[in-house]
């Protein structure tokens, strides 16, 4: 019977020492620091210079990784970057944000969309008759190409400004 007393205060005493160990809870628990980005200007021809800003209610020291949708690792552990896509297309952006193991990820699909630069202009153009006797009326056609806005600057060598910034005098 003494056995089975002491065995019981041993029981008794180790319930007792374990009561005195602090439990973590659900509130002491460390939760995930939210993740949020914007980035200006999210349109534009290439190459586009955007610049992020990484968003985080999370306090302490923190640690960022961007993912720009396109291939690049350039400043991709920087809160703040500022990225320059080269590729043409519209890009998914991820960014991940961590307090030690606690980690949150934001992805904005179809964030950024980089155009083709404009291509510059090649002047070129015909006219119809070549040839004729004076007063000679000539048609000209602008068969100019590129997608750089185009302005037209006629000088048709007689000193006539007529028709001088149409497409097609």
């Amino acid at each position: 019977m003494r056995n089975k007393t002491l065995g019981i205060c041993i029981i008794l005493a180790l319930v007792s020492m374990l009561a005195m160990i602090p439990l973590a809870s659900a509130v002491d628990a460390p939760h995930p620091p939210s993740a949020d980005f914007s980035g200006t200007p999210d349109n534009g021809t290439a190459p586009l210079t955007v610049v992020f800003t990484g968003i985080s209610d999370g306090s302490g020291p923190l640690t960022w990784l961007w993912d720009f949708g396109d291939g690049s690792a350039e400043n991709e552990t920087l809160q703040n970057p500022v990225h320059t896509y080269t590729i043409i297309g519209t890009h998914n952006v991820s960014m991940e944000v961590c307090k030690g193991s606690s980690c949150a990820i934001t992805t904005k699909f179809n964030f950024i969309t980089v155009s083709p630069p404009p291509v510059a202009p090649v002047a070129d153009f015909s006219g119809t008759p070549l040839s004729g006797l004076a007063p000679l009326t000539v048609t000209f056609t602008d068969n100019s190409t590129g997608t750089a806005p185009l302005i037209h600057e006629w000088d048709f060598g007689d000193g006539s400004a007529e028709n001088a910034t149409v497409q097609n005098p």
